[in-house]
C-alpha cells in the first residue's frame, strides 16, 4: 500500500508538488496523469526517498522509504530507463543489480526472457533501443518480486506489441497483489491497463477515481442527426448549448446535454431526428476537462534540474 498526506516539494518560490494526498491499495494499477511539468515524477522521487518532501508525507505500508530495512525488496522502480551504464550488457547490468539486492544470479537470466531480451542478454545496452532499455529497466524494477513497483513512463518507446505485453505484465502483477503505480502520456493505453487514476494540475490533485468513476464525472457530447440542421442548431444554441456540424445532416450538442434534452428541442422546432445518440465520453475527455479548467501548470524546468541534484546527493 502507499499513503501519500499532504505531500509538498518547493524549490525556492516554485512550488513542484502542492499538498497532494492519495492512498493506493495492493492489487492494483494506478495511472498517474498531467501534463509536463505537473509534478509526477517529482512525486514519484518523493515517495522512494530521492527527494525530501517540504512538508507532508509518504510511507509504503507504513513505512518511509528511509526506513525501510530492505527497500530494494518493498519498492521496484522505473524513473529514467536511459540510466544504465552503457559499457554493460543487459546480463550484466541486472547479475550487478542481483548481487546488490541479494538476489540469485540465475534470476537475471530468467527475467531478461521474462521481458523478451534474452536474445540481446550478451549486447551492451548502449546499442538498446528505447524500447529494449524499457524491458531492461522493468526487469530491474522487479528483480526481488516487490509488492509495490513505481514506474515513471515505462511505455515510452514501446512499440504496439510491446505495450501490449506491459500491460499483460502489470495486470499480472496486480493479481499477484502489487500496488503499481505509473505514469504516462499514452491516455488510450492507461484507460486498458489501470484500475483507478491520479491526475495532478500545476502540482495539485485534481481527480483520484476509478476510471468509470472518472469517466462518469464528464458528459459526453450528443450526436444528432437531422433533415433541418441549422433550424436545430439555431434551437439548441438558445437553449444555452453549443453546437458543431460533422457532416451535412450531423451536429454533435455540447452543453453537457442529454439525448432526452436534445430530442425535446428538435421535437419543439419541429426537426426531424434520423438519428440520436449520447458520444461516451473517454479518458482523454475526461483528462482535458480536469485540467483546462484549471490555473496553467507553472514551469519547473529548474526544479527538475535541483531535483536531479539533489537525487544525486
Amino acid at each position: 500500500m502507499i499513503t501519500v498526506t499532504n505531500l509538498t516539494k518547493r524549490y525556492g518560490a516554485t512550488v513542484a508538488v502542492d499538498g497532494v494526498s492519495f492512498t493506493l491499495q495492493p492489487g492494483t494499477v494506478t495511472g498517474f496523469l498531467g501534463h509536463n511539468g505537473a509534478g509526477k515524477s517529482t512525486t514519484l522521487r518523493l515517495i522512494c526517498g530521492l527527494v525530501r518532501p517540504t512538508a507532508g508525507t509518504a510511507v509504503v505500508d507504513g513505512v518511509a522509504y528511509r526506513d525501510l530495512p530492505r527497500p530494494a525488496a518493498t519498492v521496484g522502480t522505473l524513473l529514467d530507463a536511459s540510466a544504465v551504464h552503457p559499457g554493460r550488457t543487459g546480463r550484466d547490468h541486472l547479475r550487478v543489480l542481483a548481487g546488490a539486492c541479494g538476489v540469485p544470479l540465475a534470476r537475471a537470466d530468467a527475467l531478461l526472457e521474462q521481458v523478451g531480451l534474452a536474445a540481446a542478454a550478451r549486447r551492451r545496452v548502449g546499442g538498446y533501443s528505447l524500447g529494449m532499455r524499457q524491458r531492461l529497466g522493468l526487469a530491474g524494477a522487479v528483480l526481488t518480486d516487490p509488492p509495490v513497483l513505481l514506474l515513471d513512463e515505462p511505455a515510452t518507446g514501446l512499440d504496439p506489441e510491446g505495450i501490449r505485453w506491459m500491460r499483460g505484465f502489470l495486470r499480472e502483477k496486480a493479481a499477484q497483489g502489487c500496488t503499481v503505480l505509473l505514469s504516462s502520456h499514452l491516455l488510450g493505453e492507461v484507460a486498458q491497463t489501470v484500475d483507478r487514476v491520479v491526475v495532478l494540475h500545476g502540482g495539485r490533485l485534481v481527480a483520484d477515481d476509478t476510471v468509470d468513476g472518472l469517466l462518469h464525472r464528464v458528459s459526453g457530447d450528443v450526436l444528432v442527426r437531422t433533415t433541418a440542421p441549422d433550424i436545430l442548431r439555431r434551437a439548441v444554441t438558445q437553449a444555452g448549448w453549443t453546437a458543431r456540424t460533422t457532416a451535412a445532416d450531423t451536429l454533435v450538442v455540447s452543453g453537457p446535454a442529454s439525448p432526452d434534452e436534445v430530442g425535446v428541442v428538435a421535437g419543439h422546432v419541429g426537426a426531424p431526428v434520423l438519428e440520436l445518440r449520447a458520444e461516451a465520453a473517454g479518458l482523454e475527455d475526461a483528462f482535458f476537462a480536469l485540467t483546462s479548467s484549471a490555473s496553467p501548470t507553472p514551469s519547473t524546468d529548474s526544479a527538475d534540474h535541483r531535483n536531479r541534484q539533489e537525487a544525486i546527493r
